[in-house]
């Protein structure tokens, strides 16, 4: 598992890197966009937990303005999941890779609880931007069970699963299925 995880931060290090560059135009599009319409702070930032418990800053861009609402803007960027492209900081940073369990909020105690309770832990490894839990299970799931899922992916983390994840993930996005979505 080490040598995985060396081999996964280095590949999505450089992933993150080139996504940048190509993507640069459009997240400045959507980050002036963004700072007219929320009338505030461009990016939302909140702690989580991430790997060995280490507590870090993830970036969102901004979907609801400051008495809490979501525009039109907002609810489209966070349909189309746009709002997770500043993530991409956070891999670079070393906060996260493209797959991993997600990381939770600080003020989710009991989810965190269940995680380090469980053997393996999910903080064993990096969070991700895309993960098994959000693939393959409803997002309405019970603590318990996302917490399960979470285990399940540690238990069987291998390149394998992650690109299945992977693929999971860039059919969700494509333009074709994005009416499938809810």
């Amino acid at each position: 598992m080490k040598s995985y995880n060396k081999i996964k931060r280095i590949n999505s290090l450089l992933g993150a890197c080139l996504w940048l560059i190509i993507l640069f135009p459009l997240l400045f599009i959507i980050f002036i966009i963004n700072l007219c319409v929320t009338k505030g702070h461009p990016f939302f930032i909140q702690k989580r937990y991430g790997y060995q418990e280490k507590i870090f800053n993830i970036y969102k861009f901004q979907s609801m303005d400051q008495d809490g609402n979501s525009s039109l803007w907002g609810r489209f960027i966070r349909f189309t999941s746009i709002d997770e492209l500043p993530q991409l900081i956070n891999i670079i940073k070393g906060d996260m890779v493209f797959i991993g369990p997600r990381p939770l909020s600080i003020e989710e105690e009991d989810a965190n609880t269940l995680r380090r309770e469980k053997n393996p832990s999910p903080y064993v490894v990096r969070p991700g931007l895309s993960g098994y839990a959000q693939m393959y299970f409803n997002p309405y799931a019970s603590i318990e069970e996302k917490v399960d899922n979470d285990v399940y992916y540690v238990s069987n983390f291998s390149l394998s699963l992650d690109l299945k994840i992977l693929f999971i993930t860039i059919f969700k996005f494509l333009p074709i299925s994005i009416h499938k979505r809810k």
